[in-house]
């Protein structure tokens, strides 16, 4: 992410830069050249500001397809879910804040102690067919292929 706010950064120097030429040889009115830097470094600004604020934030929803479980809290006193994930199909970690459900929390504790145990947990969110909820499936991963397959 870091690397995303460095570039970022570079590119508003870069933009500023070229407005103030651009300004300082236009024919525009003095008004407009007056505005126009200003403008431009507070665009800059609320760009990097928003990368800034963003960066690290939870994402607002049950994550999608299949994913390893790292860890989970409660936060908002209850109320939600903070569930920190490895998502195979991004090659990264991910964060994920829901609503609290009580079934969905004793699966995710169920997947802690495994996880602490050495057995690392795998789940997806699936919709129930009874009544259209969102069910928590959880299952011991296999990061590796460990079928003895022979050549022949």
């Amino acid at each position: 992410m870091t690397d995303g706010i460095e570039l970022l950064l570079v590119m508003s120097v870069i933009l500023c830069t070229l407005v103030a030429i651009l300004t300082y040889y236009s024919r525009a009115a003095f008004v407009f050249k007056l505005i126009t830097m200003p403008f431009s470094v507070a665009a800059c600004v609320a760009a990097i500001w928003t990368i800034i604020y963003l960066s690290g934030a939870p994402i607002n929803r049950m994550p999608a397809n299949t994913w390893v479980y790292v860890g989970h809290q409660l936060i908002d006193k209850g109320e939600n879910i903070v569930m920190w994930i490895w998502s195979d199909d991004l090659g990264d970690f991910r964060l994920h804040k829901f609503p609290y459900d009580r079934e969905t929390q004793k699966k995710l504790e169920e997947a802690r102690q495994q996880t602490e145990g050495g057995n690392m947990q795998e789940g997806r969110f699936d919709e129930d067919t009874t009544n259209g909820d969102t069910v928590l499936k959880m299952r011991g991963y296999r990061p590796v292929n460990t079928e003895n397959n022979v050549k022949q």
